[in-house]
């Protein structure tokens, strides 16, 4: 299979105890990996591709694909993809499958497959985005977690986390495209404000869709979205808590919020649509 090949392909150096920082300041990818992580780097290909293990282990990089982890790699788009969902079609091929809710770098336009190993337990799900072109982008930014089926549920939770936290796109195009709030932000005080501006549009904007998605539902599925809101809250709040707990990040709310706010879009995309069933 086309993603094992690739895989065991990596050529990487061993692994190491001590936190650090991962960047690669041509093609714009900065990660920031916990303390204690056990990771193993490319050491060929300008360091552009890091793999963060998620079993614990810390003895070296041998047999890559019978160890869980997530895979974070920055390329130039040699193979001329127009968008990320044909990346990630490449990625799964035949075996492409649907991919966990919610997967995107930081709450950029991405796309997300999963390819589940016919004969193992392993499961490989991707989430590529895209930078830099106008008809055809130039830059890839690729994450990959490889895991277990019995592992699945718990580690697209700190997939997500690492992705929306933990990895930060730094080439100018994208701080200029991040946010139309932050462009002149340049100071704490300016970066506070701006924070707090784009977690109130979070807001307006989440309860906008959930209002829109009242109008079309009945009152049992009013009820049952009124429940699911304060489970997403408790989520919310009980992720950005342990987020805080491992690494500072004040915008954990927003994201999710913006998240939740595409959710719902797309839930209603595909109940007003003309081929949507009445």
């Amino acid at each position: 299979m086309r993603v094992r090949a690739a895989a065991a392909a990596l050529l990487l150096v061993a692994a190491s105890e001590q936190p650090e920082t991962f960047a690669n300041d041509e093609l714009g990818l900065e990660v920031s990996f916990p303390a204690g992580a056990a990771t193993c780097q490319d050491a060929a290909a300008k360091r552009d591709r890091v793999a963060m293990f998620l079993d614990g282990g810390l003895d070296g990089c041998e047999q890559l694909d019978q160890r869980p982890y997530i895979e974070i790699r920055a390329s130039e788009n040699s193979e001329k993809f127009a968008t990320p969902q044909q990346a990630v079609a490449e990625l799964c091929g035949s075996a492409r499958g649907d991919a966990p809710p919610n997967l995107s770098f930081a709450a950029r336009r991405s796309a997300a497959c999963r390819s589940d190993s016919p004969d193992t337990s392993w499961v490989d799900v991707f989430v590529v985005t895209q930078a830099d072109g106008e008809e055809v982008a130039k830059l890839d930014y690729q994450a990959q977690l490889h895991t277990t089926l019995e592992r699945l549920r718990d580690d697209v939770v700190a997939f997500r986390g690492f992705l929306a936290h933990d990895v930060r796109l730094t080439r100018p195009e994208w701080v200029d495209t991040t946010d139309s709030l932050c462009q002149s932000a340049r100071t704490p005080a300016e970066q506070r404000e701006c924070g707090s501006k784009r977690a109130r549009r979070a807001e307006a904007e989440l309860a906008r869709r959930e209002a829109q998605l009242e109008k079309i539902a009945t009152p049992d599925q009013v009820r049952a979205l009124d429940q699911a809101r304060d489970a997403w809250l408790e989520y919310r709040r009980l992720q950005c808590e342990a987020v805080a707990s491992l690494q500072a990040s004040s915008d954990c709310a927003t994201v999710l919020t913006d998240e939740r706010a595409r959710e719902l879009e797309r839930i209603l995309d595909q109940n007003t649509s003309p081929a949507a069933p009445r």
